[in-house]
């Protein structure tokens, strides 16, 4: 088993990881938190639900953070983001953008809906930021 380096991207964020691979061995591995400020939570661990060979469900666990605070959901494996739903198919995609939504604007308690390829491995972690 090797060993990375953890890189700090985001000055004054939290997150929280965890691991998914897409595919015919679908496995889920060990996930990994690491607070980087005390100002907000770091956010719990986000779950993943496979919910079909291209469609992986994200739950983002907002941790006690309060409404304003933002959120981004990142792949450390492509280091994409998940970008906002499209409106007429109601599914995200990967992007190199970051984007910051809060829980609600996630989709809250019923997630996100993300278009994923098979036989790839995913490992996504939320990251969180103070809000306005």
């Amino acid at each position: 088993m090797t060993q990375r380096k953890q890189r700090l991207f985001f000055a004054f964020a939290s997150f929280a990881a965890v691991f998914i691979a897409v595919g015919a061995n679908f496995n889920s591995g060990a996930s990994r938190s690491l607070a980087m400020t005390a100002t907000i939570n770091t956010p719990g661990r986000p779950g993943a639900v496979l919910i079909s060979p291209v469609r992986v469900k994200i739950f983002i666990d907002p941790n006690g953070n309060t409404a304003p605070t933002r959120f981004a959901v990142q792949d450390a494996v492509t280091q994409k983001y998940v970008q906002p739903a499209d409106p007429v198919a109601n599914v995200s995609v990967l992007g190199s953008a970051a984007v910051f939504a809060t829980f609600a604007q996630w989709g809250g308690d019923d997630g996100i809906l993300l278009k994923v390829t098979p036989n790839t491995h995913y490992r996504f972690r939320v990251i969180a930021e103070p809000g306005a």
